[in-house]
């Protein structure tokens, strides 16, 4: 993709999205709840599924969050390739220094 071009505007509409993300996802983890084994009525497995429910909610959770840290890290690395791009126009656009 060589002719492919991506400006300050573009990385910084990247960012943007990306920290929402990285607060939304590991949010979602809040809504999640195991059943209590109550819940499966007089099921003789009761216990067994709510304990297996419970893992797989705790293992989500924890997806959810790592999730929420990998787009926080990317959100920090945009945000530096911006500081870059921009310091880098800085340095273009200033004359050169008289020896």
């Amino acid at each position: 993709m060589p002719d492919l071009v991506i400006g300050p505007a573009v990385i910084e509409q990247a960012r943007i999205a990306v920290a929402g993300e990285a607060r939304r996802v590991p949010a979602l983890a809040d809504a999640l709840a195991a059943p209590s084994a109550a819940s499966f009525g007089g099921l003789a497995v009761a216990g067994t599924l709510a304990s297996a429910l419970g893992a797989l909610v705790g293992a989500l959770g924890a997806d959810l969050d790592a999730a929420g840290a990998r787009l926080d890290q990317v959100d920090r690395s945009l945000d530096a390739t911006l500081s870059a791009l921009e310091a880098a126009d800085r340095d273009a656009a200033a004359p050169p220094a008289r020896v």
